[in-house]
């Protein structure tokens, strides 16, 4: 199973809720104090954010830790063969 972080879904959502121009992830910062390249690295799987960074993250964009994440159900290694065999 894998984490998927919705960064950019949640940050257009927002864009459109709150009719703003565009959120970049130079603008987060400001308000959350999470860098740019912890967002980045978040955005892209490099790094799992821990509770403080998500709690800031759902804050800012008034959504809930399941808004935030998607869980990806991985296929399984080895095991059976498709062809039954």
């Amino acid at each position: 199973m894998a984490i998927y972080y919705r960064l950019k879904e949640i940050m257009d959502r927002k864009v459109k809720k709150d009719n703003m121009v565009k959120i970049t992830y130079e603008n987060v910062p400001q308000v959350t104090g999470i860098s740019k390249t912890t967002l980045s690295r978040i955005s892209t799987g490099k790094v799992a954010p821990n509770a403080d960074v998500l709690e800031k993250l759902c804050r800012y964009f008034d959504c809930g830790f399941d808004d935030l994440m998607n869980r990806i159900d991985e296929p399984e290694q080895g095991g059976q063969n498709p062809n039954g065999a």
